[in-house]
């Protein structure tokens, strides 16, 4: 059942427009940031040594320093890319009473459970393909090529790995984001399931993401776990690992212990 529900989970059209905006988000961050200036130079400016011009396209045309300067506008919407794919199909299942036919098969705390994980895997797979895509592609136009030093580097946690090994540093991200996105998923599809319109699902999760994280950023001691740093790792000098591990267990607790509430409700009252 589990695998069923992956493959429902994960190819679908939410999944593919989510990666398609990310991705497309992902180009126009880098753009912004270098690809323009290496785009546009001028090489007949009379100032301009072959040094000098050999430098700035090595910088501006390496696909390491495109690849981090490419989640300047992925921020924004990071949170709804992580709910989209899946996060709204068991409320959608249960409004039309669907979800009967995969409980009659395996019975309802089981269908919740393999529910909440391919929920999971698709939040964490949607903030991670377009990365890998967007490093792949820029990776066949662009200088895979290390240098030393690198001019564009990460300030963040484990921001010397990409000195020294940037695929490896590109992998800890990935890995990241996609801790992020799954606990992100199992959040919002907890806190949502007392709701029977599909639309509440991404209002209530942005919602509250955005509540959460202009609040916590007003505190000096706790700005460290919004979720906009955590997903922006390469800028966010004073987080840690342990403060990685807090906020995503503290999302998926809070979407466990919701999902089972509503599990016990709807077992008293009926779904």
């Amino acid at each position: 059942m589990l695998r069923r529900e992956l493959i429902r989970a994960i190819f679908n059209k939410r999944m593919a427009i989510v990666i398609m905006v990310m991705f497309v988000l992902c180009y126009f961050s880098a753009y912004s940031s270098l690809l323009s200036t290496h785009f546009f130079i001028d090489r007949e400016a009379d100032d301009l040594t072959a040094e000098n011009l050999k430098y700035l396209l090595e910088v501006g045309g390496n696909t390491y320093h495109i690849w981090l300067n490419g989640f300047h506008y992925t921020q924004i919407i990071f949170v709804l890319a992580a709910i989209y794919p899946y996060a709204a199909s068991f409320v959608d299942e249960k409004r039309g009473h669907f979800h009967y036919f995969s409980i009659i098969r395996m019975g309802y705390l089981k269908y919740r459970i393999v529910k909440l994980l391919a929920n999971g895997i698709a939040g964490g797979l949607a903030l991670c393909i377009p990365n890998v895509l967007f490093f792949l592609v820029m990776s066949v136009f662009f200088e895979n090529k290390m240098l030393y030093p690198f001019e564009f580097r990460p300030d963040g946690l484990m921001g010397d790995l990409f000195v020294s090994n940037p695929l490896l540093y590109i992998l800890f991200v990935l890995a990241i984001h996609f801790a992020l996105g799954f606990s992100i998923a199992i959040f919002a599809m907890g806190i949502t399931s007392f709701f029977s319109k599909i639309v509440y699902v991404y209002a209530i999760s942005f919602a509250l993401y955005l509540t959460f994280d202009i609040f916590i950023s007003n505190l000096d001691a706790l700005r460290k776990f919004a979720l906009t740093k955590i997903y922006y790792v390469k800028s966010s000098i004073d987080l840690h690992g342990s403060d990685v591990v807090i906020v995503n267990l503290l999302l998926i607790v809070t979407g466990l212990v919701a999902c089972y509430l509503n599990y016990k409700w709807e077992l008293k009252n009926g779904s």
